[in-house]
């Protein structure tokens, strides 16, 4: 007999359905997120088959999972959305229907990205976020100035204004206070930057794969260390791709096609 197992992850709860091949239904509970609560539900059943969806907390279940011979598949959280959407949405429900999903092999997959290289990408994505926090305090400056009727202030002059610039142009103390606090956090926003991109460089210098890797992807013009270190951490391995079409794809460059009746 072949079983078939669906978790519905939550932040501290998840529901576990295990059916077999018939569909029928073995177990639909709801326990701890505790490994070893969720796997001595699964035990009895052997190495079961089992689905867990790409939410923003994976990284422990399926890690924890792997680590007892249990075979897992992670859904791509958009891609089974369309396939799974119902009316009645209930926690019980959700296992059950990732369980069958699982036994028609019509689960669309996730990467699992490998554990031992996701503090790097994790890391990279953090200082993408510090990036963008930077750009938007640098935009509500730009405004704030605008609606002083300042317009001589370009994008470049905005990013290296200080103290002295700032009462230059604003006479107002409290329109002085809040674009200072706009400094202060773009200061404290550039000093993150740099030390998440000197541990980045530091931690993908030490191993030995990632290096060479990293080095062949500065020898292309346009790229430096910054666009190298993205390509190399987001993409993974990247002979998971079997054609150069599913790598463009992936990218979100490949042509898309909407035909309808003639």
């Amino acid at each position: 007999m072949s079983y078939f197992c669906g978790i519905d992850l939550g932040a501290k709860r998840s529901q576990v359905c295990i059916i077999d091949n018939d569909q029928k239904v073995l177990v639909n509970r709801k326990v701890a997120n505790d490994i070893e609560v969720i796997h001595r539900l699964i035990r009895p059943h052997g190495r079961v088959p089992t689905v867990i969806e790409s939410t923003f907390n994976w990284y422990w279940i399926v890690d924890g999972l792997q680590n007892r011979q249990v075979p897992v598949t992670l859904a791509h959280s958009l891609k089974l959305a369309a396939i799974s959407s119902a009316k009645v949405k209930t926690d019980k429900r959700d296992a059950l229907v990732l369980a069958q999903l699982l036994r028609a092999n019509m689960i669309p997959t996730s990467y699992i990205y490998p554990a031992e290289q996701r503090p790097l990408r994790d890391l990279l994505r953090q200082r993408w976020d510090a990036v963008a926090l930077r750009a938007d305090e640098y935009r509500k400056m730009r405004g704030r100035l605008y609606r002083e009727g300042i317009t001589t202030v370009g994008s470049n002059e905005v990013r290296l204004m200080g103290a002295e610039e700032v009462h230059e142009l604003i006479e107002h103390p409290l329109i002085r206070r809040q674009m200072m606090a706009n400094i202060e956090r773009v200061e404290l926003l550039t000093r993150q930057i740099a030390t998440f991109e000197k541990d980045l460089l530091a931690q993908v210098k030490m191993q030995t794969p990632l290096r060479q890797h990293f080095l062949n992807l500065k020898t292309i013009p346009g790229i430096g260390d910054i666009l190298a270190l993205t390509l190399l951490l987001e993409i993974g391995e990247i002979s998971r791709f079997r054609k150069t079409r599913q790598f463009a794809s992936y990218c979100r460059v490949a042509p898309g096609c909407a035909d309808s009746g003639d």
